[in-house]
């Protein structure tokens, strides 16, 4: 019986020594490395959006700047093109944006966007990351990819 109390005391000191804070540690950098990956797209969106321009260069620095956080990513960038109509009544205009679908950049072929024009940018994660992984292997649990949408307008 007491040989019994020792090996389960030594399985819950090892589980709350060592197991839970690796655990704790895992998800706080898997949240952390998502957190930066978001501020980053959101930092590429306005730096689209302020000079009217898509390069291949800045989606390659954009692409190594998310990625240095250990989360493999895919994204595609779409455009939606303003348009403005005379309305049914005098003095209306109707607005609405035409989809031009998902830009090809290249480095001959640089994107210029027109005022009014919506940028979109869906990032998806490839995988999972480090942090993620080792939770995983750990837990099995955890190592939620992430996938979000921004679109903004050209000024």
């Amino acid at each position: 019986m007491n040989l019994a109390s020792r090996m389960i005391s030594l399985v819950v000191v090892v589980i709350l020594a060592v197991w839970t804070p690796l655990m704790i540690q895992s998800t706080s950098d898997d949240s952390i490395a998502k957190r930066q990956a978001f501020n980053t797209t959101c930092d590429f969106l306005d730096e689209v959006v302020d000079s009217r321009t898509l390069t291949s260069e800045m989606l390659s620095d954009y692409s190594r700047r998310v990625t240095a956080y250990g989360i493999p990513i895919t994204f595609q960038v779409s455009r939606e093109i303003r348009s403005v109509d005379a309305g049914a009544s005098e003095g209306k205009y109707d607005v609405h944006y035409v989809d031009a679908g998902v830009l090809n950049v290249t480095p001959d072929n640089p994107v210029e966007f027109q005022t009014g024009d919506r940028v979109t940018l869906e990032v998806q994660s490839r995988g999972n990351s480090m942090a993620s992984s080792l939770l995983r292997g750990m837990t099995g649990t955890g190592g939620t990819g992430f996938r979000f949408r921004l679109a903004a307008r050209v000024r």
